[in-house]
């Protein structure tokens, strides 16, 4: 039996045939309609703004991941900063190293991908002018600041600076909602 498996195995071309390949939309020609043809074009502030909703106070509605993936990217830095933003998260006391002057907290949200084993926790620092929140570790907010970025060892970070936080209840998680 496992002759015939090593056989298999050594001799077996690994990729896809041509037919495989024309299946899988290798010739197929790319419509307007894509869901991904809109990252074609530049990306703008007025894109942002155009496609960002806003809350009545103006702040845009972002996601933790997107403002965490912002950094480092010079021209997306650019056009995110100063921006007036809202986050939801969960609080959490920053790193005592990152945080010499006692005004920080970290939101934080898990993001999955595929599974559990795959989890990465994202955090993005919220700095206040006044004094910090009174509010339990892990306890769910909203986060409302302008988007800044700082330079730690090199690499660049996005924050959220001049912070006001509240706290709110989780959000519905979507595989909860399946019937």
């Amino acid at each position: 039996m496992i002759i015939p498996v090593m056989l298999c195995t050594g001799f077996t071309k690994h990729e896809y045939s041509k037919e495989a390949l024309r299946w899988k939309g290798l010739y197929k020609q790319r419509t307007l309609k894509s869901l991904y043809s809109t990252y074609n074009t530049e990306f703008t502030r007025e894109l942002l703004e155009k496609r960002t909703p806003k809350t009545s106070e103006g702040n845009f509605l972002l996601q933790l991941t997107e403002l965490y993936w912002s950094a480092g990217d010079e021209k997306i830095m650019k056009i995110y900063d100063g921006l007036p933003a809202q986050l939801e998260g969960r609080l959490i006391e920053e790193e005592p190293t990152l945080n010499p002057d006692n005004t920080r907290k970290r939101l934080y949200r898990v993001v999955m991908t595929c599974c559990a084993a795959d989890a990465q926790v994202l955090g993005v620092p919220l700095e206040f002018s006044t004094s910090l929140p009174a509010l339990a570790d892990k306890t769910w907010i909203t986060a409302r600041g302008k988007v800044a970025f700082e330079l730690i060892d090199g690499q660049h970070f996005a924050y959220l600076s001049d912070c006001e936080v509240e706290a709110t209840e989780p959000p519905e998680a979507q595989n909860r909602r399946r019937p």
